[in-house]
């Protein structure tokens, strides 16, 4: 709001000073993700998701992007980095992540709720979920994790409990 006031209000004049505001920088929407309902431990999990810069920006410093999985019962999370640099998720372009995970064998069988998290890379504040990027969806965001969560309700079964089966899923975007 410091910008210079003549163009702010030349904005306002043309209607267009709500889009150009929910529009600076960047603004990730995701759009749709491929995921299991269930995995067996010990196996590798085949994720993907889609991902739109609908920002008129984009990331400037570097950033992780985890796959996280939380025990529903015990909250215990299993974390992992994956080899995606979102400072090139450009504005107004549509970016496609597949990734293979390995899941660990000792992970205890249950519920879990599985999210993407963009944690600050300051060691300092990269556990502060206040420093992690929200994307602008309705009802994804856990506020005291800061993750975008993707789902509750991924069972971990006994590896010989059968195939996976995977299921997609559309999100949309905070209006």
């Amino acid at each position: 709001m410091d910008y210079n006031p003549r163009v702010l209000n030349r904005w306002r004049e043309e209607n267009c000073f709500d889009e150009i505001r929910r529009r600076l920088g960047y603004r990730f929407i995701l759009r749709n993700a491929q995921i299991p309902d269930h995995i067996n431990a010990g196996s590798t999990m085949d994720l993907s998701f889609e991902v739109e810069n609908a920002g008129f920006g984009e990331l400037f410093n570097p950033r992780n992007v985890e796959i996280v999985l939380i025990n529903n019962q015990t909250n215990c999370e299993r974390v992992a980095a994956i080899s995606v640099d979102p400072r090139f998720w450009g504005a107004g372009e549509l970016h496609k992540v597949k990734v293979k995970l390995t899941i660990p064998g000792d992970l205890a069988f249950g519920q879990y709720t599985l999210g993407i998290r963009l944690p600050d890379s300051a060691p300092s504040i990269h556990s502060d979920p206040r420093y992690s990027i929200r994307f602008a969806n309705k009802n994804i965001w856990a506020e005291d994790s800061g993750t975008n969560i993707l789902t509750k309700e991924l069972t971990v079964f006994n590896p010989l409990s059968g195939e996976e089966n995977r299921i997609y899923k559309k999100f949309s975007e905070i209006h």
